[in-house]
C-alpha cells in the first residue's frame, strides 16, 4: 500500500495516522513474506530429490534387465 492510496482517500489524514497505517501494513506484508522465507530451500530440495528419484529408475531399470538375463527372460519391450 503507498501512501498517495490512503491520501487520495482520506485527504485530511494527519500524518501521524498514516504513519500508524502504514506501520501496520508494513508489518501484515513482513508476516505474510516469513511464511515463504524457505521457499528457495524447498525447491533446492525438491530439485535434489527429483534427481535421486531419477537416479533410483535408473538403477531399477539396469537390475531388472539384469535379473531378467540372469533368469533366462527375454528383455521387456517398451
Amino acid at each position: 500500500m503507498k501512501r498517495e492510496f490512503i491520501t487520495k482517500l482520506l485527504p485530511e489524514i494527519s500524518k501521524e495516522a498514516l504513519d500508524a497505517i502504514m506501520d501496520e501494513n508494513g508489518k501484515d506484508i513482513e508476516a505474510a513474506k516469513a511464511k515463504f522465507s524457505d521457499y528457495d530451500d524447498l525447491k533446492t530440495q525438491l530439485t535434489e530429490a527429483n534427481k535421486t528419484i531419477e537416479g533410483f529408475k535408473a538403477m531399477n531399470t539396469d537390475s531388472d534387465a539384469a535379473m531378467r538375463a540372469v533368469m533366462g527372460l527375454p528383455p521387456l519391450k517398451n
